[in-house]
């Protein structure tokens, strides 16, 4: 018997705008992320902005202050601050929620996944390996910042937590990877894997990043250890996913021998969005 398709509480409070951009409203998202007010929320909108310029994207385009009229009973009315997020801000404020919530656990994969499907969409209007090259850099960014938290936090041996988190992710060595996929041994894994992969490996770099800090995680033994697990999360998410481990996906042309790329700066995305009220 076919299964009824599961309907997010996300999906409920997406907007569509005469663009045809999917948004959300922030005032219908803090609930869901498990805060019972929307004071704290504010600050968790403006972390997600600064990482938003830290991943080399610019804020305005996924994120726009606004202003609304809300009821505050007994027939009044006030004005209060609102946002206008896209799927990738609403993935960084997920990113950036307090992490203790069960809540945001479940954002965080809803989004992460939906935020995927969304630049494949995207990629059409790029060629293949112009997409792959902006994820891979990407990647770079993100392993740059959990080396970073890891080493604050005490990392002393950088292979052993590095071989800790791709254990976690592929399941095996990663020369036993290059094999299985047939990458040559002198050409570097993440420039050989596609858009899903590379997106897999960013978000799992996020996710350690943000646990190791949220967590107070201090240690060799320990950071091993979590980096190990969240690398484990974001592996079992791509195989419920996908039906595939991500040893199992394939291989691509190395993006080594990529020459040059023509950089498209992304337009302001909320032109045509609804006007303020």
């Amino acid at each position: 018997m076919q299964q009824s398709p599961v309907i997010s509480p996300f999906d409920s409070k997406m907007k569509v705008a005469s663009s045809g951009l999917q948004y959300w409203m922030a005032r219908d998202l803090y609930q869901f992320l498990g805060y019972p007010t929307w004071e704290p929320f504010p600050g968790v909108i403006e972390k997600a902005r600064k990482a938003c310029e830290g991943a080399k994207q610019n804020p305005i385009h996924h994120f726009r202050q606004t202003t609304k009229m809300m009821e505050i009973g007994k027939g009044g009315r006030r004005t209060v601050g609102d946002w206008f997020l896209t799927r990738y801000a609403c993935y960084l404020v997920a990113m950036n929620s307090d992490s203790s919530k069960n809540e945001v656990g479940l954002a965080q994969a809803y989004f992460a996944i939906q935020t995927r499907r969304q630049e494949v969409s995207d990629s059409l209007l790029l060629t293949a390996k112009e997409s792959r090259l902006k994820l891979r850099d990407r990647v770079k960014i993100a392993n740059k910042d959990l080396a970073s938290t890891a080493k604050v936090a005490g990392v002393q041996n950088y292979a052993l937590f590095h071989h800790a988190g791709h254990i976690g992710f592929y399941g095996m060595k990663l020369d036993d990877v290059k094999v299985q996929k047939g990458i040559p041994r002198d050409d570097k894994l993440l420039d050989c894997i596609g858009s899903l992969e590379l997106s897999a490996h960013e978000f799992k770099s996020h996710l350690t990043h943000e646990s190791i800090k949220n967590k107070n995680i201090k240690g060799q033994f320990a950071l091993e250890g979590e980096h190990k697990r969240m690398s484990k999360v974001v592996r079992d998410t791509v195989h419920k996913e996908t039906g595939k481990y991500p040893e199992e996906l394939p291989a691509e042309p190395s993006l080594k021998k990529l020459k040059s790329i023509h950089k498209k700066a992304l337009p302001p995305v909320f032109t045509n969005t609804e006007n303020d009220r």
